[in-house]
């Protein structure tokens, strides 16, 4: 069979974060090449994250597609990494480790002239151990907000003789896109006696419960992360206005579930700011009509983000409530005070407090005492009295944004 008459994948449609569950080398290798070819004439740089699988089977889909293996290796245009070496540390899979891995060559990418990072994971390697399973699912969870945030694609390939059905299941939660064949896990008793017995159900049982706070505070940790990467103000506008939305939720009495969905809220509250380019973000003087509309979309931006991300719903709405008053004279959706959230509410007024605090390149004035008195001034117009009576009294007794100089 020569190259023109090689079978194409039916199947196209490839996302940011995709599932290959395969038993055919072949059909692997077409779905392989087609991913790699499209991204390469998108202008990202190829990686490939090898274990089991030989770079052989990259090097035959790329071919299939007229894009020669060895000469993308030899300019630059792809790289190769043992993944031991690359994303496992002293032999074990760390994911605070890996997600820097990944950021790092990410960064690496664009610092070359990419446009962003392509990724294929050979994920074979962790079913040599059952410990290493708990992980894998961990990371696969955690690479979703790194791939909604940063200019890389990853797909994440399993022979299927290492899966049984309850993984699969589980595996395919976790990723936007799936491509697998329709008669890999047909005969599903037939799989459950040949496949590794995982108990997966407990694993993500274990997943959700026990470290699901921890959970979601490792992706707002790396979306503020990616904030704070982008410079987009001089202090650590995030953890302040998480800081205050906290202590504000506490000082109200709310339970301890809602002042978490604060915390995790107010870290990553303007994560529908990136986005935006830094020249906008940083314009000196009045925005330009269009201008104002793409600064105004960024709380829906944000409330898309956190769902997706499946954060709680208490945190995504107060992401997409942060810029609204509570007379309706807020954005993005004008809502008045009884339709708001008491965490919409809250981080409203917490935002508007830490950024007045600090300086703004399209404002004079600024410092705790302007933004205070902004707060006092339009409580009950602006802002709930409530919220805004918790918020001055804090301040009164002694609260202070830590780790940075104010007056």
């Amino acid at each position: 069979m020569n190259k023109s008459e090689s079978k194409k994948p039916t199947i196209q449609n490839f996302g940011d974060h995709n599932l290959i569950v395969y038993n055919d080398i072949e059909r692997l290798e077409d779905i392989i090449g087609i991913y790699y070819s499209e991204n390469y004439k998108r202008g990202m740089k190829l990686l490939f994250l090898y274990n089991k699988t030989p770079s052989k089977t990259i090097k035959n889909g790329l071919d299939k597609y007229y894009i020669d293996f060895d000469h993308l290796l030899k300019t630059g245009e792809m790289a190769l990494i043992d993944f031991n070496k690359g994303y496992l540390n002293e032999g074990s899979l760390d994911v605070d480790y890996l997600m820097k891995t990944l950021k790092n060559e990410v960064e690496r990418s664009l610092n070359e002239g990419f446009e962003g990072l392509c990724v294929v994971g050979d994920m074979n390697c962790f079913f040599e151990e059952d410990t290493h399973v708990s992980e894998l699912i961990k990371y696969e969870a955690l690479l979703n907000p790194v791939v909604m945030t940063l200019p890389i694609t990853t797909t994440c390939i399993y022979n299927s003789k290492n899966l049984n059905n309850n993984l699969l299941t589980n595996l395919k939660k976790l990723h936007p896109v799936n491509l697998i064949e329709e008669d890999i896990f047909k005969e599903d008793n037939q799989k459950e006696e040949t496949s590794p017995d995982y108990n997966t159900d407990l694993l993500m049982m274990d997943f959700k419960e026990l470290s699901k706070i921890d959970f979601f505070h490792r992706i707002a940790d790396i979306i503020s992360e990616l904030l704070r990467f982008r410079n987009l103000y001089i202090e650590d506008h995030n953890a302040n206005v998480s800081e205050l939305a906290e202590v504000i939720g506490t000082r109200l009495k709310l339970d301890e579930s809602k002042v978490e969905s604060l915390n995790i809220a107010g870290e990553i509250h303007d994560a529908g700011m990136l986005p935006q380019s830094m020249e906008l973000l940083n314009k000196p003087g009045p925005l330009m009509k269009f201008e104002k509309q793409l600064i105004f979309d960024h709380p829906k931006i944000g409330y898309k983000l956190a769902k997706k991300a499946y954060l709680p719903e208490s945190s995504a709405r107060a992401i997409l409530e942060h810029h609204e008053k509570v007379d309706g004279s807020g954005y993005p959706n004008g809502l008045t005070g009884e339709r708001m959230s008491i965490e919409g509410k809250i981080l409203a007024v917490a935002e508007v407090v830490a950024a007045m605090s600090f300086y703004r390149p399209y404002r004079q004035d600024y410092g705790v005492r302007f933004a205070l008195k902004e707060i006092q001034v339009n409580s009950g117009r602006f802002y709930d009295a409530e919220v805004a009576k918790a918020c001055l009294e804090l301040f009164d007794e002694g609260f202070k944004f830590t780790g940075n100089d104010i007056v």
